[in-house]
């Protein structure tokens, strides 16, 4: 009749020393003749559970039942371009739009990349900006299961120490499919300390820099943190 899928989560949830437990959700689904109830049930059972709940891509069927249910429903995101070329980049745009090639794109990076994660990464979360302090904790164990063992895409990793900590980028090239079929460069994640947008600043360069090298026609960010905006 209806199913509730959830993963518990380290989140900070504003304090960046003080992680807790809570859980992102996924496939909340109803049988559409059975939508009497007991989808809400299966949600406030998670919302019984776990101090923070989350979740991504609210649409027109649920939106209002979970407002209902105390969701507060977040604008959409920010998408961030970068142009390798604009003739391949523009099919996946409007016919009428004016692609140009960034002049800022990166060279070959100088400074030291790992395109692993290190044995010894455990961030110093203090030392992250404020926007950190809302969303999961990006340890090692999360980045691990999240994206270097994921069962289907092949994510990588560029990132820059530094003494406040590292600059870290997730990335994945992937082949767009539909009326466009083209390679395209996707981050996932993106951050630094709050102290070093010149290490945030290595670690996109270099993870632009190997897209582009691998073919892509261009790459794109989903971001709602100002800090890691600017950068």
């Amino acid at each position: 009749v209806s199913t509730l899928g959830y993963r518990p989560t380290p989140l900070f949830w504003g304090a960046l020393d003080q992680p807790l437990n809570g859980c992102w959700l996924g496939n909340w689904m109803s049988d559409p003749a059975q939508r009497t109830g007991a989808g809400a049930v299966l949600m406030r059972r998670a919302q019984e559970s776990f101090p923070v709940v989350l979740a991504q891509g609210a649409g027109p069927a649920n939106r209002p039942i979970a407002e209902r249910l105390g969701f507060r429903i977040l604008e959409p995101i920010d998408r961030l371009i970068a142009v390798f070329e604009p003739a391949r980049a523009a099919r996946f745009l409007a016919p009428d739009a004016t692609v140009t090639l960034d002049p800022m794109l990166p060279e070959r990076p100088a400074q030291q990349v790992l395109t692993r994660l290190p044995t010894d990464y455990a961030p110093d979360w203090t030392r992250y900006p404020v926007e950190t302090a809302f969303g999961t904790v990006r340890s090692a164990e999360y980045l691990r299961w999240r994206y270097l063992t994921h069962p289907v895409f092949r994510y990588e990793i560029d990132l820059v120490s530094g003494a406040s900590g590292p600059a870290v980028c997730v990335w994945r090239l992937e082949r767009a499919v539909g009326e466009t079929t083209d390679a395209v460069g996707r981050i996932v994640e993106f951050f630094h300390p709050a102290d070093a947008a010149d290490l945030g600043r290595a670690a996109l360069s270099a993870a632009l820099y190997r897209m582009r090298e691998s073919g892509a026609a261009f790459a794109d960010l989903l971001c709602s943190a100002g800090t890691f905006l600017d950068t």
